[in-house]
């Protein structure tokens, strides 16, 4: 407030010794009219004055504050990219560690096909980083899928909850073997069934169901999934099992191709 004071004063005094000035220099008539001139004039800059310096303040801090946030926003989407990453390095470390003879190559989910419904999915990894048809995919719970076509940096993977696919499996508990093949049906439920079992198969609900190994293109005991139930095929009578797989396909992120392994396109038979 004082500030303003002085200032004030200052002006006034200024104006009236050009007053006094004008008067001898021009005369009081044509003095008169410029000094009511400059009086506004004066008044107007002390007051715009007075006005821009908190305002500027204000914008100088907005523009202060707006910078911070877009570089906290910055490092925290820096730091959850650098989580996620640790953990899918995490997971493949803990694969390598359980199945050592499996070559790995961990890739993102890029693009999803909306109109599929067996949730078919694009991973950003392709034949530069030695991805090929017919690799398997897996996460850290067990098969997912295989890849149905390759490019160069990407591939599109077909899930397990797919009919295209055909995998020999078998219930880990009781050996009976079968063919896991999925349906529109099942799908929907996030689910895929172990098929072309014989009528005195023994599986029940909560047998693990994993992967026989013996047709060279999956590596043996590879989970698939657990059994929900035993049905019968209402067209012809035959039993099959319904198996929800360890993942929620629909909702993966992140998966592994495996390149190879040992036994890899090799045929044989199963214990």
């Amino acid at each position: 407030m004082r500030g303003k004071g002085n200032s004030l004063k200052f002006l006034i005094i200024t104006l009236i010794t050009v007053t006094v000035t004008g008067v001898f220099a021009q005369g009081k008539t044509g003095f008169i009219s410029g000094a009511f001139n400059l009086v506004p004039l004066g008044i107007s800059s002390l007051t715009a004055s007075a006005k821009s310096t908190p305002d500027s303040a204000e914008n100088d801090e907005l523009t202060r504050l707006k910078k911070e946030n877009e570089e906290l926003r910055a490092e925290l989407i820096d730091y959850l990219d650098l989580q996620r990453e640790n953990e899918r390095l995490l997971k493949y470390f803990n694969i390598s560690k359980q199945k050592p003879d499996l070559t790995l190559k961990p890739a993102e989910v890029i693009a999803r096909d909306a109109d599929d419904d067996f949730y078919s999915f694009t991973i950003g990894a392709g034949t530069a980083d030695g991805v090929s048809e017919g690799n398997p995919v897996i996460t850290e719970n067990g098969l997912i899928g295989q890849v149905s076509r390759a490019e160069q940096y990407s591939a599109v993977v077909t899930t397990i909850l797919s009919p295209k696919l055909k995998i020999g499996a078998y219930d880990s508990r009781t050996a009976d073997g079968g063919v896991v093949s999925g349906t529109a049906e099942l799908s929907l439920k996030n689910r895929t069934a172990l098929t072309m079992l014989t009528e005195d198969n023994s599986i029940n609900e909560g047998d693990i169901i994993t992967t026989q190994g013996s047709g060279g293109i999956y590596p043996k005991g590879l989970a698939v999934g657990k059994v929900k139930s035993v049905e019968y095929s209402g067209f012809d009578a035959t039993p099959y099992a319904v198996v929800e797989p360890y993942e929620d396909i629909s909702k993966v992120t992140s998966a592994m191709v495996v390149t190879d392994f040992s036994g890899r396109g090799e045929v044989t038979l199963r214990d």
